[in-house]
């Protein structure tokens, strides 16, 4: 963007008056920084009369998409909470709901009208009357009748705008080594509910959530339905 010769060899560089030659002035901060980078690397080693060569940061003139790949994410730290979910032992599909979940992926309501589908009736959440946008934050953490089931399972969430922070203290507050298991099920449970309100036309009565008996989702059965 700010450089007059894009094709200019190292050497052209390294013997350049000053380097501010080789840029059309002025040039933004950030240019400016890397341009204090380039001084420091113009000065940190001698030339030869060997032929420029394009030598890669891993030693190769060849170029490796794969090892590009390992380069970029060599430094990249994976939040705990998606190692949690590929070592937990659901099956592979509720794995990869979860992997939708954290990733803002999960086609709710909300989602669908970001992509700028035409969500009919409306983009309100199923599970509750409290007029409140289908998000993934309020259709698996702050619709009553989601609390209603993570209270009887004993599941507690702390306050967390990230996703994947909220499960990871979560599961450090409850101690439980099989914590992924109940949060996994449990959120993929509430999600085929939600699908048989949305695609099924069924409507549960209002208590649904109090009737658990020992937190057995065998009992999130609809006690009576109409169409």
């Amino acid at each position: 963007m700010f450089v007059k010769h894009p094709d200019i060899s190292v050497k052209e560089v390294c013997e350049a008056e000053s380097l501010d030659n080789l840029f059309h002035i002025p040039i933004s901060q950030a240019a400016a920084v890397e341009l204090e980078d380039l001084r420091t690397l113009a000065h940190s080693f001698e030339l030869s009369e060997d032929t420029d060569m394009r030598i890669f940061c891993w030693g190769s003139s060849m170029y490796s998409a794969a090892k590009l790949y390992k380069l970029a994410f060599l430094t990249m730290q994976t939040p705990a909470a998606f190692r949690l979910v590929w070592k937990s032992k659901v099956n592979p599909r509720v794995k990869f709901f979860a992997w939708l979940i954290l990733l803002d992926r999960l086609n709710t309501k909300n989602m669908l009208a970001r992509r700028n589908f035409n969500v009919q009736p409306n983009s309100l959440c199923v599970l509750c009357d409290d007029g409140m946008e289908e998000t993934i934050d309020h259709l698996f953490f702050q619709c009553r009748f989601a609390k209603q089931c993570w209270d009887k399972l004993g599941v507690s969430w702390v306050t967390e705008d990230d996703l994947s922070k909220r499960i990871e203290r979560s599961r450090q507050m409850a101690g439980l080594p099989f914590f992924m298991e109940i949060f996994l099920i449990a959120a993929w449970e509430l999600w085929k509910i939600r699908n048989r309100l949305v695609f099924d036309s069924i409507r549960y009565v209002q208590q649904m959530a109090t009737k658990f008996q020992g937190g057995s989702w065998s009992s999130v059965l609809p006690l009576k339905r109409f169409r």
